[in-house]
């Protein structure tokens, strides 16, 4: 007997549990690069490509067929396909026996994670109506952040928890159990999740063909290059700060995961639903200032990290992670208001797939290139380097008010 969801509040907690345990998956090999390294006997490049660009790969391959599917298929049979191969990869994560079988796996979880959004945000589309729906892609956003920081508080409990079970290679155990955890997740959305009714109709396609209204495209781009930017910031933070924290601490995993998690899960989460939040309640012209606003801050956090000690960098991290939250649920937010119903998991699909290709792709491998460069490696210095990037999308969107064709959409 299967109970359906009927709340929408409901419906969205079930997908920001899902976010979270995707994203806790995706971003746990963070913590354990060191480990793996010894154990697999690879080097940081190689680590790098296997967080980032081996997961990056198949999730640009798959990323926009998802958002198609997304806007044709029932998304809830869509969501369970994504479950099932992404808690299948990281099982094979955890019982990989060379860098090889690990990378194989890494793609499976980048082909099932692909799809989650996009069938997310279509279903969230249908749900809730204009007023509500800035917020609830902000708190659906905010179970993305969460899994960031939940990957250094889970990872580094349960790796204590399977120590004396996996005293040799713990981390093996805490992918297990972490698959273990997508099945029951997987057999909550087959008893849980409605197909909701689309909101958009055959004639509601054709009064939008009708008026031929011309999507606003120099906006578009500057708010898919934010998000993609700030993923590229998010994910070298999100990759490399534990190893680098431990390396200058000497923490352990298990004591510097709970501390680094708990920022990044108040910081992110906060500032997507502030976002969200912003979404539904400023208009379009301050919705732009503020979004620039914080890509000028961001950038100057960057800079700001190489100068403050070992202690003080969790709290700048943790605002980092909050800027770039914010920023990312107002522009995906935007991005879902300028287009047509029947685009959105498209739309989206988009924004994720720029995210990860460039993001997830791009920004772990950044840091030891960038530490190439440096006579000492030190976290601070190369993300300051690094903080032009952010502040160019947020310039352009200051000045895109000024433009004349830009005043319809403001």
């Amino acid at each position: 007997m299967t109970t359906r969801l009927r709340s929408p509040w409901g419906i969205l907690f079930l997908l920001f549990i899902a976010a979270s345990i995707a994203y806790t998956d995706r971003q746990v090999l963070s913590l354990f690069v060191g480990p793996i390294r010894r154990d697999l006997r690879i080097g940081d490049a190689e680590m790098g490509v296997l967080i980032g660009f081996a997961f990056a790969l198949v999730y640009a391959a798959a990323g926009l067929p998802s958002g198609w599917l997304a806007d044709r298929v029932p998304r809830r049979r869509l969501l369970l396909f994504g479950i099932a191969i992404w808690s299948l990869g990281t099982l094979g994560c955890g019982l990989a026996g060379r860098v090889e079988t690990l990378f194989l796996a890494r793609f499976a979880v980048g082909l099932g994670e692909a799809v989650l959004t996009p069938a997310a945000v279509s279903i969230l589309g249908d749900v809730f109506d204009d007023s509500l729906r800035g917020r609830a892609l902000g708190l659906y956003f905010t179970g993305i952040e969460a899994g960031v920081g939940l990957s250094m508080v889970a990872g580094g409990g349960l790796s204590a928890l399977v120590r004396p079970f996996c005293p040799g290679a713990p981390w093996r155990g805490v992918f297990v159990i972490l698959a273990l955890i997508g099945a029951v997740l997987w057999v909550t959305v087959a008893r849980c999740l409605p197909e909701p009714t689309r909101s958009t109709s055959r004639a509601l396609r054709k009064r939008g063909r009708e008026r031929g209204d011309p999507l606003p495209w120099g906006l578009l781009c500057i708010l898919y290059a934010i998000s993609a930017v700030m993923s590229v910031m998010e994910n070298a933070l999100g990759a490399w700060a534990p190893t680098l924290l431990m390396q200058t601490s000497g923490w352990s995993v298990s004591r510097l995961g709970p501390v680094l998690g708990s920022c990044l899960i108040l910081g992110g989460s906060a500032g997507v639903a502030l976002g969200g939040f912003a979404s539904d309640r400023l208009n379009r012209r301050r919705r732009l200032m503020f979004a620039g606003a914080v890509c000028i801050l961001h950038g100057a956090l960057c800079i700001a990290l190489s100068l403050v000690g070992f202690r003080i960098s969790f709290l700048v991290i943790g605002t980092l992670f909050f800027c770039s939250g914010s920023a990312t649920s107002l522009t995906i937010a935007w991005i879902v208001e300028l287009m047509p119903p029947d685009r959105r998991g498209f739309a989206t699909a988009v924004a994720f797939l720029l995210n990860v290709a460039i993001g997830a792709g791009v920004g772990p491998l950044l840091v030891p290139l960038t530490a190439g460069l440096l006579a000492h490696p030190d976290l601070g210095r190369e993300m300051a380097l690094l903080a032009p990037l952010i502040m160019i999308p947020g310039l352009l969107l200051l000045t895109y008010r000024f433009q004349k064709n830009s005043q319809k959409y403001l």
